[in-house]
């Protein structure tokens, strides 16, 4: 028998709420699907449970609870959970669809199947970002990164996944499935030796699995990836990645000195070798000293120690790393330190009472200026897309910070950028809270005419129609609110709410015609043509006449001029044709009708029994086509469908006088 999961297919509505649109990926943990949330209208991912756990109490109430941890975690590089879906036949989690492709998967399109450190740099402060926002205040760790769970989005943004969910799923499966059972989670190639034991979880191995990530991406396979690789992690040195790529025939740039001393700290065997927390993990990359385990020892880059500290270990490693060497003999050296120095005829003593010698300092890295001038760029083409104030303005706050981290100061056109990211995340700023203000104005707007109109809708006074149109005027004047999903979701409830209003309304109407034709100005009040001349609407009326007089309902002629012989025809028909019996000049009303046209044409088409009948302009003169719709009343149609307006500019104002 099929299972539940598997028995799901594109268009299926799962848990009463979303839409399946299509599969996202599928692997021994679940399947992906992108689907459409109808409740707030936008797409998310559904990651399916296993069916193996679907009615395991055990393994749910774990995911509930990882799916909780989840929720805490809201920074820009990371991947928000939106919540635990579960019924009688399915669960799964909800989360922010990402628009984008992992880093494993963006790998294999480098050249050489590889990353190069200038392409990789960016992406790996975004993870650190994430890293270090996720162990330093929320105090959770990953136990489980590696380049397929970090993903980059359309907007060239990193969003790291899966904290904590993917071990939750794989421990549980092998549990319920009684397969054979590691001491620690997490995937064996990026586990540190101490996750692979069953330590409690830590920072420290995170950070090993951040090492092997790089290490991956920059040469195309793991640290340890054939083999026995449980051995290997616990008791083999890594290679450097020079030599695994060497090994691999993957050939490219230098890869600089101070990644390769990063990472191979990174992967240490002991957690206290390792890079202390992302933070220092940072300073690896970009060259400067870093601290090691809790910090409290010794601050220094130095590979030299690394290779000190690992002199004690039983295991040797196979390719020790490289340390610079000094054309005289170290003995010498320190001779030479403590010895007398003459000065001018005088004698100065060097204080040789601490053991200590001082550190000669790094060479200061050199500044890929070229990576920031690109960030700028890209940060420059990025206003002119269709984005959100937000969204630009966190694009420059985001090459402030990767510029705040280096010594910008040192180079003239470093100080430009800097000084012009400065102004357009300012110029931004001042432009989001603008629509923040704009933004709660228009929804206390929507507020009060949604109280407004339910009380005018309890009046006995006024017929269904007449209600219906209260719930449509509210959808249409503000429509424009639809294009700041990005500001709050509850304008998205009220709209709903109002639709679904002005469709009860009208489906009341259908039964209860009204005594008194509405006025000429009411009749195209919901129609294209409430802004045309009145020659405009003079034109679409004889229209209307003319298709109703072919439809079995004479209007009393073909003049233009709006009588109640015209009114009741349209009634009739309307009801004929079960549209709301409103007696106006609707959208439904005229797409039934075959009048194709959303802006005032230089004639009216009409389509009747497949042939086209055309009404000269105002100002003379036919031809086969109606004009291009305009923006504003595409719009009009798709919210009045329940839809979105189109994307671009100008939108439909929020306020009409």
């Amino acid at each position: 028998m099929m299972g539940a999961t598997a028995s799901i297919k594109q268009g299926d509505t799962v848990f009463q709420r979303y839409v399946l649109k299509r599969v996202l990926g599928v692997g021994g943990m679940g399947v992906v699907w992108l689907a459409q949330d109808m409740k707030l209208e936008q797409e998310i991912a559904l990651k399916f449970v296993p069916e193996a756990l679907q009615h395991d109490p055990d393994a749910i109430n774990d995911l509930k609870n990882q799916t909780k941890l989840g929720l805490k975690l809201t920074h820009n590089n990371i991947v928000r959970v939106l919540g635990f879906e579960d019924d009688e036949r399915l669960a799964a989690i909800s989360m922010e669809y990402v628009d984008g492709a992992t880093l494993a998967a963006m790998r294999v399109d480098q050249p050489a199947q590889v990353f190069e450190a200038d392409s990789l740099h960016v992406y790996l402060l975004h993870i650190l970002d994430a890293l270090e926002y996720a162990h330093e205040q929320e105090k959770i760790v990953h136990r489980d990164l590696k380049p397929a769970n970090v993903m980059v989005n359309s907007e060239d943004r990193v969003k790291v996944a899966d904290f904590g969910i993917a071990c939750s799923l794989r421990n549980s499966v092998g549990r319920v499935m009684s397969l054979p059972q590691r001491t620690g989670s997490g995937t064996l190639n990026y586990m540190s030796p101490q996750q692979l034991l069953g330590a409690p979880a830590s920072i420290a191995d995170d950070i090993y699995s951040l090492g092997a990530t790089v290490f991956e991406l920059m040469t195309g396979t793991p640290p340890f990836h054939s083999g026995d690789i449980n051995m290997q992690i616990r008791e083999i040195p890594a290679p450097s990645m020079a030599q695994r790529r060497a090994e691999n025939r993957a050939i490219g740039e230098e890869i600089p000195p101070a990644w390769e001393e990063v990472v191979a700290a990174a992967l240490a065997k002991d957690a206290s070798l390792r890079p202390s927390n992302a933070a220092e993990f940072r300073k690896g990359l970009l060259g400067q000293p870093f601290r090691r385990g809790t910090g409290t020892g010794a601050v220094t880059s130095s590979t030299a120690a690394v290779a000190a500290r690992y002199s004690g270990h039983t295991t040797i490693p196979l390719s020790a790393p490289k340390v610079d060497r000094s054309p005289f003999p170290t003995a010498i050296l320190t001779a030479a330190l403590v010895s007398i120095l003459i000065v001018g005829g005088g004698l100065i003593f060097l204080n040789h009472g601490s053991s200590e010698v001082p550190p000669i300092p790094d060479p200061e890295p050199k500044i890929a200026v070229q990576r920031y001038i690109d960030q700028d760029l890209k940060a420059t083409s990025f206003e002119k897309t269709e984005a959100s104030s937000s969204a630009k303005r966190e694009k420059w706050d985001r090459l402030l910070s990767d510029l705040r981290i280096i010594d910008y100061q040192a180079e003239a056109r470093l100080r430009e950028i800097v000084r012009r990211a400065e102004d357009r995340a300012d110029y931004w700023k001042e432009q989001e809270d603008k629509e923040d203000q704009q933004y709660q104005l228009a929804l206390q707007n929507l507020r009060s005419s949604s109280e407004t109109a339910r009380k005018e809708c309890e009046s006995r006074d006024l017929g269904a129609a007449a209600k219906a149109d209260l719930w449509n005027e509210i959808v249409l004047k503000n429509a424009g609110v639809l294009s700041m999903n990005d500001k709050g979701t509850e304008h998205i409830a009220l709209l709903g709410e109002a639709r679904k209003q002005a469709s009860e309304w009208m489906a009341k109407a259908k039964d209860e015609t009204p005594l008194v034709p509405p006025q000429e100005a009411a009749v195209f009040a919901m129609s294209p043509a409430a802004t045309w001349s009145t020659e405009g609407k003079k034109k679409l009326l004889q229209a209307v006449q003319t298709a109703m007089t072919q439809r079995g309902q004479p209007t009393g002629g073909s003049n233009g001029i709006w009588s109640p012989a015209t009114f009741y025809a349209l009634v009739s028909w309307q009801k004929a044709e079960k549209l709301p019996a409103t007696g106006i000049l609707d959208l439904p009303t005229l797409t039934r009708l075959g009048l194709h046209m959303m802006q005032e044409p230089s004639e009216v088409k009409v389509v009747t029994g497949g042939t086209t009948r055309q009404s000269s302009s105002p100002s003379g003169g036919s031809s086969s086509s109606g004009g291009s719709a305009s923006w504003e009343d595409v719009a009009k149609m798709k919210v009045l469908q329940g839809g979105t307006p189109p994307m671009g500019r100008p939108p439909v104002p929020m306020f009409r006088p």
